[in-house]
C-alpha cells in the first residue's frame, strides 16, 4: 500500500516539476515535448567516472532543480541524490529529438524513496541506467510541497548532494533491477528494488565485445550504488577460476591470457564483500554482499 501511494503521488508530482498541466496529459502525449522551465537550471557537464558531485539547497519546499548534463557515447549513469535532510525526489528526462530547451515527456527513470533512518536520515534516492548518447535533464523536488503536513520538515538551512557519474554500459546489475508500472506511459521500466536492497553492485568491460580480438587489453570494472565503493573488498573470477589478489573494484587482463573455449565465450564474476562498517555511528553497518556476472565473447 506504502508503494502504492509513492507511485501516486508520483504521478502528481510529475506535472508540477515539469510544468504539465494533469498525468492524463502525460498519458496521452508521452513522446512529445515540453519546456521543462519549472525549476532552476544547473550544469553539471559531462561527468566522468569519478563523477561531478554538487552540494545544494533548495530557497523553499516547492522549489525545483535541474542538472543537466550530456551523455557522449552509451553509458551507465549512476544518479545520486543523498545527504538528505527533508524527503526529496528525483525524475531523470532525455532531450531526444526535441529542439534545445525541451525534453521529452516521458521520465526515463525515478527515485521517490521516502524511508527515515536509512543509511542516512533520509534513505538516498539513487538509480543506475543505461544511456543513450545525448542531453538529459535530473529533476529534483520535495515530494510533499503541496502538502502542508509533510513541508513541516522543510528547512532551507539544510543541504542535500548531487551526483552524477558515468560509466561504460553495464552488464549486470545485483540485486537486478524490477519491471515497475510507468504512471507516465502504459509500457512498464526497470527500476531499482522497492524492498530492501540498499546496495547495488554493477559490472562492465571494456573495450567492446565487438571490438574485442585476440590482442585486446580488457579492463573490468565493478561499481557501488551508493557510491560507497571504500566499504568493500571485492574477489574475482575469470571462467570459474579465483583471481587471488585481485582486491580491488578494477582488474585488466590480456585476452591472450584467457583459456581456450571452444565457442570462445568466457564469463567474469565478480564479488563485492562488505568489509568495514558505514562510518555513521547511529547506522553502523556491514553492507551486504553482492554477486554479479556478465558473460562476453572474444573473436
Amino acid at each position: 500500500m506504502r508503494r502504492l501511494r509513492h507511485l501516486l503521488l508520483m504521478a502528481s508530482l510529475v506535472p508540477a516539476l515539469v510544468g504539465l498541466s494533469s498525468p492524463a496529459e502525460v498519458h496521452s502525449q508521452t513522446l512529445e515535448c515540453l519546456q521543462g522551465q519549472n525549476h532552476i537550471p544547473i550544469e553539471m557537464g559531462t561527468p566522468d567516472a569519478q563523477g561531478v558531485v554538487r552540494p545544494d539547497t533548495l530557497s523553499n519546499p516547492s522549489e525545483k532543480h535541474g542538472y543537466y548534463f550530456s551523455v557522449p557515447a552509451k553509458s551507465a549513469a549512476s544518479l545520486y541524490v543523498g545527504d538528505q535532510w527533508f524527503d526529496l525526489d528525483m525524475y531523470l528526462y532525455v532531450r531526444g529529438r526535441c529542439p534545445q530547451g525541451s525534453w521529452e515527456k516521458l521520465v526515463r527513470t525515478w527515485s521517490a524513496r521516502s524511508e527515515r533512518m536509512v543509511l542516512q536520515f533520509e534513505r538516498p534516492d539513487e538509480q543506475i541506467i543505461n544511456l543513450d548518447p545525448g542531453d538529459y535533464l535530473l529533476v529534483i523536488g520535495h515530494k510533499y510541497a503541496e502538502d502542508p503536513e509533510y513541508a513541516r520538515d522543510f528547512n532551507p538551512s539544510r543541504g542535500f548532494t548531487v551526483r552524477i557519474a558515468l560509466n561504460p554500459p553495464y552488464c549486470g546489475l545485483s540485486p537486478a533491477d524490477v519491471l515497475e508500472p510507468n504512471p507516465l506511459d502504459p509500457s512498464v521500466m526497470m527500476l531499482r528494488r522497492p524492498d530492501d536492497a540498499l546496495y547495488q553492485l554493477g559490472l562492465n568491460f571494456q573495450p567492446d565485445e565487438r571490438e574485442l580480438g585476440p590482442f585486446s587489453l580488457m579492463t573490468f570494472n565493478a561499481f557501488v550504488s551508493p557510491p560507497y565503493t571504500d566499504l568493500y573488498d571485492f574477489r574475482w573470477e575469470l571462467d570459474g577460476k579465483a583471481l587471488p589478489g585481485e582486491t580491488t573494484p578494477i582488474i585488466q587482463t590480456a585476452t591472450t591470457d584467457l583459456p581456450k573455449t571452444a565457442d570462445g565465450r568466457h564469463t567474469v564474476r565478480v564479488t563485492a564483500i562488505g568489509a568495514r562498517e558505514y562510518p555513521d555511528p547511529l547506522l553502523t553497518h556491514i553492507p551486504p554482499n553482492l554477486t554479479v556476472e556478465c558473460t562476453f565473447k572474444v573473436g
